[in-house]
């Protein structure tokens, strides 16, 4: 799906979504061949993630650690539970 189309799905601006990139909260789409960005559900599913955490107030930092850990189920959380 295109930027406008992702954006659209999950209520939020396309200037937003390029942010989310830029900060490297969302990964980066791939591009087609003329060069737009081409977005697939793993991306819309991670903006609605980011979404719902900005809603709990959650700050940049925190949003990116709970990325890191969902995608490293493995990890150490011993920092996470010293909190």
């Amino acid at each position: 799906m295109k930027i406008g189309d992702i954006s659209k799905r999950a209520n939020i601006s396309v200037e937003t979504v390029r942010y989310y990139e830029k900060i490297g909260l969302l990964p980066e789409p791939d591009r087609t061949a003329s060069g737009y960005r081409s977005y697939r559900q793993a991306h819309l599913d991670r903006l609605l993630f980011i979404k719902r955490c900005r809603n709990l107030d959650m700050a940049q930092n925190e949003i990116r650690e709970l990325i890191r850990l969902a995608e490293n189920p493995e990890a150490d959380c011993a920092g996470v539970d010293a909190c």
